[in-house]
């Protein structure tokens, strides 16, 4: 919006005289001198007003021609800055010219509704629909280069998506040759996680063209799934970072050695041990401590579920029977994600008061008590008898506690 411009413009010129003014009294030491030189400001004035209209001018032209779609041979596509990173996709993808006719008879409507932004605030932008600006550069059929900045509705990015000659590049992954590090979450050793990143390769070659394109849909939600590589590279100059995420429908020779990777380093046997051990002694003043534990469904249909109540932990782990290595991952729909968390109760008084309850009588002493903390997360695979074990235990401490208030309500 260029209303606010004609008062900077009226500063301008009375600093601007001001200067010539002061400059002509320096330089001649007549205030007269200073005076009769003042017509000539005109000419300045004058000029930097030309080149202002100018530029409006150029600008109105610019802003005003829309190509037909018609004289649009093909479309260079925004090129990242390379001091940035951007993800694999969106590297792979603007960095190429591309005649797409889906691509480009979209052209035409997203630079007409890049003009109805023009005096938008970017509020009103996002309020109307309207996304990042994105650099494009048109080919006309004379030859001409028209560079636009386009700020389009969601229309023009669905073409890119839905593009055909886009839709190899779209599908690709990277060559180990752009890479410069590969980390794989939770794995701490190099060689483990290229190892995994290797199994991904296998698992993404066998898939079908379709497979792969349900494979990135899901992908590109997935943020709660922990088993994933995350890389980073470069490509033509442009750096780029990606994650995938693994999962037995897609990449089960990925999921599997994470899994084995990660339970090497953690293993479930001894961790569970320890975890059994702090639940037991935590027991004995179950409201000293914090306590939780989550089930992570992993898999696809596999629920998750989340308690707080030791008794059901304390339960469950007793019955829980965990293999050293997970023997069952061909049965993939029963591996979970074990998350255990201790710490102790910071929202209790720990201290008690001898006396009579008069404050200056009363001292205060740290009440004697032992302290646990973990915070643990293992990879297993339960059965169908774990899995209805979890259930029965949980539901059998629920309905313990109604009938327990249902109790109190009636008495």
């Amino acid at each position: 919006n260029f209303s606010g411009l004609d008062s900077y413009h009226l500063i301008f010129v009375v600093f601007a005289a001001l200067v010539w003014i002061i400059y002509e009294l320096l330089t001649t030491k007549k205030i007269k001198n200073a005076v009769r030189s003042l017509p000539l400001f005109i000419i300045p004035v004058l000029l930097s007003l030309g080149y202002v209209a100018s530029v409006y001018a150029a600008r109105s032209v610019v802003y005003n021609m829309t190509p037909e779609r018609e004289d649009i041979v093909s479309v260079e596509l925004y090129r990242p800055d390379s001091r940035h990173y951007a993800n694999w996709e969106g590297v792979i993808v603007y960095n190429n010219t591309v005649s797409d006719p889906s691509i480009l008879d979209m052209l035409p409507t997203a630079i007409e509704e890049t003009k109805k932004t023009l005096y938008m605030t970017g509020q009103e932008c996002r309020e109307q629909g309207y996304i990042n600006n994105d650099t494009v550069t048109i080919t006309l059929k004379s030859g001409q280069k028209v560079t636009y900045n386009l700020k389009s509705r969601f229309g023009f990015y669905t073409a890119i998506g839905n593009s055909d000659e886009l839709y190899d590049l779209i599908r690709t992954i990277p060559d180990d040759n752009m890479l410069e590090s590969i980390h794989v979450n939770d794995i701490s050793f190099r060689e483990s996680a290229n190892a995994v990143w290797a199994a991904f390769r296998e698992d993404y070659a066998a898939m079908t063209e379709q497979q792969r394109s349900e494979y990135l849909r899901w992908n590109n939600s997935a943020h709660d799934v922990h088993a994933y590589a995350y890389i980073y590279g470069e490509y033509k100059n442009c750096y780029f970072n990606q994650e995938y995420h693994f999962d037995s429908r897609y990449t089960p020779k990925a999921l599997e050695l994470y899994y084995e990777y990660l339970n090497r380093e953690n293993p479930p046997v001894k961790g569970l041990g320890k975890v059994r051990e702090v639940i037991t002694e935590v027991m004995e003043d179950p409201d000293s401590h914090t306590v939780s534990m989550e089930i992570v469904g992993n898999m696809n249909g596999t629920p998750s579920v989340y308690t707080e109540d030791i008794r059901v932990i304390y339960e469950f782990l007793e019955t829980l029977k965990i293999d050293t290595h997970l023997s069952d991952f061909e049965n993939a729909k029963y591996v979970y994600e074990l998350c255990f968390y201790v710490d102790q109760d910071y929202s209790k008084e720990w201290y008690y008061y001898d006396g009579n309850g008069d404050p200056e009588a009363t001292t205060v002493e740290l009440k004697p008590m032992v302290t646990y903390y973990l915070n643990e997360r293992f990879y297993v695979t339960l059965s169908e008898e774990d899995v209805e074990n979890y259930f029965e235990i949980e539901k059998k401490y629920a309905d313990q506690e109604s009938n327990e208030t249902t109790a109190v309500v009636v008495g």
